[in-house]
């Protein structure tokens, strides 16, 4: 039987998850002490296990760098599993808008780089198993990478970046920073185009990002129209997680929310 016909097979299949169902995901999921070999961070020996972590995303498990803990991320944080993680450093609420607080360590998480330079900057040496690749998300094997704001849940389908095994990839980060000065905060949000943090209140995250908005939006749209949400999508404890069966609903309810979303747009 080859692997398409198998997760062919696999695809149509009926049942009903497991109330672990993310706690499975990680189990059958190579672990990130096993994927990623060897780490420097400014340059220094680190012990990869104590900075990476699980999580959950759109396309299975990844290992996470310098993510806030649940409880920076979720009002609700005991309704998203840890995955048997442990956090060695600490994290504190931070955001892009208000930075770090006042008077928070040094060794906290999000880490800040001393300075710019591949020597000060994360290098990882990475173990891609491809004789356990099965049914991958894609048509080859390898890694994704995806930068994102620390308070966010990763989305790799729409935004990760492909890494060829065997090979050595450096990635150049150049930000373009846009600053707003606190006068505009008087103007109207539709003059300015933008919001502020405690402008809009969401319903599962601490704070307010557009990614956030958007993951939010179709977690409630899917739950409308499928009465279920995908497993990476915020949810409370008493909500159905879609299983194989939803499948082509959940399909359709992203289609018909990005149609939407594109007609709105000027």
């Amino acid at each position: 039987m080859t692997k398409e016909t198998t997760c062919k097979y696999q695809q149509s299949y009926n049942y009903t998850l497991h109330p672990d169902f993310e706690l499975s995901v990680f189990q059958v999921t190579q672990p990130c002490d096993a994927m990623i070999r060897l780490c420097l961070w400014h340059g220094d020996p680190i012990n990869c296990s104590r900075i990476f972590y699980p999580s959950l995303t759109d396309e299975g498990m990844c290992c996470s760098f310098n993510k806030v803990r649940n409880e920076f991320i979720f009002k609700n944080p005991k309704d998203t599993s840890d995955l048997n993680s442990t956090l060695h450093y600490p994290s504190v609420d931070w955001t892009l808008e208000n930075d770090f607080p006042e008077g928070a360590p040094l060794d906290s998480i999000p880490w800040r780089p001393w300075g710019a330079g591949r020597h000060l900057g994360l290098s990882v040496v990475l173990d891609a198993n491809i004789e356990e690749y099965y049914c991958s998300s894609e048509a080859s094997y390898g890694f994704k990478l995806l930068l994102q704001n620390p308070v966010e849940t990763p989305k790799l389908a729409a935004f990760g970046e492909l890494i060829s095994p065997g090979r050595e990839s450096l990635i150049v980060i150049k930000p373009i920073i846009n600053k707003s000065s606190p006068n505009i905060a008087s103007s109207e949000p539709e003059l300015r185009q933008c919001l502020f943090n405690k402008e809009r209140t969401l319903r599962f995250y601490r704070h307010y990002t557009q990614r956030n908005c958007i993951l939010e939006c179709e977690a409630n749209f899917t739950l409308s129209f499928c009465q279920c949400v995908m497993y990476f999508m915020p949810k409370d404890r008493y909500t159905r997680i879609c299983g194989k069966k939803d499948t082509d609903c959940a399909d359709k309810a992203k289609c018909k929310l990005d149609r939407h979303t594109n007609e709105q747009e000027p």
